[in-house]
């Protein structure tokens, strides 16, 4: 009803104002309300206007007023120019002698032909661009499908591919970074040295201002002159880098080196002509062991027994044993922060690591599962929740962002399982059982394996779980069982581990070969085991609490 009120009132309202139309105008075909029709004829004075009742309007068409003549209507349409015109100008104005018609003609031609058109649009040429528009979609589609399969072959290269260039370019990166903090530490003290200089110059001219100030005879001759030493400035320590070296062979060969470490990738095509990358490295790294390494320090801390250590930089590191809490400290021994690990119903930290933000991360048990902790700002959260029944172990925060967790499954029928979890954020994303329990966890600089030490030998295995290799110890021929604590590996992707019983450490190439046990620099029961910014080893004593530091290498 109200659908019909509103029509009603539209039709009937008045197209110069909102009220109601009363009027209606033939010759303009203009709705008018009786007050409008005055101010309708005045607008149009020119032009003759059939107004009647509204009820009594003829439906027509309005004729358009002609431009050269004033209060003439256009009846006829200019063929030649394609214009209205009215009589006079047919007659004897502009259009005069032209071919012309009736405008109504004209108009109902146009209207016929406009019908047409909108017909041709509508029945054929629409749906001919609808089909068109189906078959892009399909095109779309295909196209998408293969793009598809092109990228999960793709991804099937980039990982074979990156398997061989990541390990090359991390070796690098590594060697790199070695060499910049081995070079930042005489800068930093060359650029102390500077600066007390510069403090103390200050400080001189401050007293002789003072004292020039004061006008006193003997302040003045009692005065010593170090303008000598100042005009002699230090000499500049210069930062050494080894050349970086690179080669490009499109489509044969790659290569990149930096110091004595090289490394060269070749493109090889078998005959089912699909590219193999393979790769060759120097055996020489920048760095080479000491015959004779060099205790740099020794930290004495609280801990009856140091279990684990996680160096961050160069002269820090995290240190756990014995007792419940974790200790960051400085190489002079300074404790610089302490965080809790243990809750109510919750043992001693199992395991620590530092992410790549230099975050503290560290397992823990109680009776309702193991757990994985991070430490941001002294604030402790939970990273990895196990289920009950399940304890966490070794860590060991990889260059991916990572984690693996050797967690240790009491199953209900009485066996426990062994397994290292790869945890990518909260998500599970590879796992690898095992009979044989891994303490602790580390990933080489190859990043195509990680290392796991166990009850006895030291175990390698790559990505997939297999085992690479293994080292018992024999080739040392120590006098004692090997009995391995901690494992690190190096800048050159040497495998170090200790020994307690034999009280060294053992070094390992990348291939599992033994190349010498370290011995001395007052090593007592050798734990755990961490290496810092500049390629040194910090070693854990499990007998005394202390903590060494150790230079090997003669490029650290």
């Amino acid at each position: 009803m109200a659908r019909s009120e509103n029509w009603a009132q539209d039709v009937i309202t008045c197209d110069l104002c909102v009220k109601p139309s009363q009027q209606f105008c033939n010759s303009c075909q203009v709705s008018l309300c009786n007050v409008c029709v005055r101010k309708h004829r005045e607008e149009s004075h020119s032009l003759s206007h059939d107004v009647v009742p509204f009820l009594h309007r003829k439906i027509q068409m309005a004729l358009p007023e002609c431009r050269e003549h004033p209060g003439q209507r256009c009846e006829a349409h200019c063929n030649n120019c394609n214009q209205s015109a009215c009589i006079k100008c047919i007659l004897s104005g502009l259009h005069k002698g032209h071919a012309a018609e009736e405008l109504s003609k004209t108009h109902e031609r146009k209207v016929q032909k406009r019908i047409k058109e909108t017909q041709l649009i509508t029945t054929k040429i629409i749906p001919n661009y609808q089909k068109k528009d189906v078959e892009i979609e399909t095109t779309m589609s295909e196209a998408k499908l293969e793009c598809d399969h092109f990228g999960k072959e793709n991804v099937r290269l980039k990982q074979m591919w990156h398997q061989e260039v990541d390990n090359i370019f991390d070796r690098v990166d590594t060697l790199s970074k070695s060499l910049l903090d081995k070079n930042l530490g005489p800068l930093r003290k060359y650029q102390e040295k500077i600066r007390n200089l510069i403090f103390e110059m200050t400080e001189t001219v401050k007293q002789n201002e003072q004292i020039l100030k004061a006008n006193k005879v003997t302040q003045v001759n009692i005065l010593s002159s170090n303008l000598k030493k100042y005009q002699e400035v230090p000499e500049k320590i210069m930062f050494k880098m080894p050349p970086h070296i690179s080669n490009l062979i499109p489509g044969n060969e790659y290569g990149i080196g930096i110091g004595n470490f090289k490394a060269t990738l070749l493109l090889k095509s078998n005959t089912t002509s699909t590219s193999v990358l393979s790769s060759s490295t120097t055996s020489q790294g920048l760095a080479q062991l000491l015959d004779d390494p060099r205790l740099i320090a020794t930290i004495h801390t609280d801990y009856p027994s140091v279990k684990s250590i996680a160096c961050l930089g160069i002269r820090e590191a995290w240190i756990s044993g014995s007792k419940d809490r974790i200790r960051f400290v400085d190489i002079n021994g300074s404790v610089k922060n302490t965080i809790s690990s243990n809750f109510p119903g919750e043992c001693m930290p199992g395991d620590i690591t530092v992410t790549k933000m230099g975050n503290l991360l560290f397992s823990n048990n109680s009776h309702e599962g193991g757990t994985v902790k991070i430490a941001k700002n002294e604030l402790v959260e939970i990273r990895i929740q196990l289920s009950s029944k399940m304890f966490s172990g070794g860590l060991c925060y990889t260059r991916s962002g990572d984690i693996l967790v050797h967690i240790i499954d009491d199953c209900f029928d009485g066996n426990t399982l062994h397994k290292i979890s790869r945890y990518r954020g909260q998500k599970i994303v590879q796992e690898i059982e095992t009979d044989e329990q891994r303490k602790h966890i580390f990933e080489p600089n190859t990043m195509e394996t990680f290392v796991s030490l166990i009850l006895k030998p030291v175990v390698v295995l790559d990505r997939t779980g297999q085992v690479r290799f293994r080292y018992d110890g024999t080739p040392a021929r120590s006098k004692q069982r090997f009995n391995p604590g901690c494992i690190v590996t190096d800048c050159l992707g040497q495998i170090i581990v200790t020994d307690s019983k034999n009280e060294c450490l053992h070094i390992l190439d990348q291939n599992g070969q033994f190349l010498k046990c370290l011995v001395g620099c007052s090593l007592e029961k050798p734990f755990g085991l961490s290496v810092d910014g500049l390629g040194r080893l910090w070693v854990g004593s499990s007998s005394s609490g202390k903590v060494r530091v150790i230079e090997y290498l003669n490029g650290s």
